[in-house]
């Protein structure tokens, strides 16, 4: 329920009351901007989110209008989103300091016994643009890293294969001795090497959807 507290002229206050706690905690503590307004779009509750987002202390944010946290340029298409009574808009809001930043306001129409109501959702997207910013450069890393793997294992193919080849004309000499030994190892390491390469090669692959 919502009790009304008092207000300027022509404006009611309301406070989150205790027959819905659960839901009025969710509304205090969540991450986004949460207001309710009047036709007129003034604030009659603002949660502890919004008013940080605007820079100012709660008592000065409730009660006042709120295109006045718009851009100037913003108000018309507010003023549209508040005659339609729902949808969405982004536009700019401006913080403490003049800063501005992107936000998405969404708006929706209830009907609670004491009248309808207009239930504004803030949502900064800065913190998205952030967030979006590092998965795409982590995004671009994992590209570099997977295209570097792959320059480097068909780089390491072409020596590997030399190696390779003299491996098996030193085993057609019927060498014995110390060079038998040394042969051995050579042909035992560019196995392991060339089996490695081809793990490299199946990274690739799997990163590129072909396994």
């Amino acid at each position: 329920h919502a009790l009304v507290v008092g207000g300027p002229p022509g404006s009611r206050i309301y406070t989150l009351q205790s027959a819905h706690e659960p839901y009025r905690m969710l509304v205090e503590e969540m991450h986004e901007g949460a207001v309710v307004l009047t036709s007129r779009g003034d604030i009659v509750y603002a949660n502890a989110r919004f008013a940080a987002l605007a820079g100012e202390p709660l008592q000065l944010v409730v009660g006042g209008c709120f295109d006045r946290f718009l851009r100037p340029s913003d108000r018309a298409e507010f003023a549209s989103l508040l005659h339609a009574g729902t949808g969405w808009c982004r536009c700019s809001l401006i913080g403490s300091g003049s800063r501005e930043f992107d936000v998405r306001l969404s708006l929706s129409t209830t009907s609670p016994e004491n009248g309808a109501q207009l239930n504004l959702i803030v949502t900064d997207l800065t913190e998205l643009q952030a967030a979006n910013n590092g998965r795409e450069h982590a995004e671009h890393e994992s590209r570099v890293k997977d295209k570097f793997l792959t320059l480097l294992a068909h780089e390491l193919r072409t020596p590997l294969g030399a190696i390779s080849s003299s491996a098996q004309a030193l085993e057609r000499t019927n060498v014995g001795g110390e060079r038998a030994t040394l042969h051995e190892i050579i042909a035992r390491q560019v196995r392991h090497v060339s089996r490695l390469v081809d793990d490299l090669l199946d990274v690739e692959r799997m990163a590129a959807g072909k396994i």
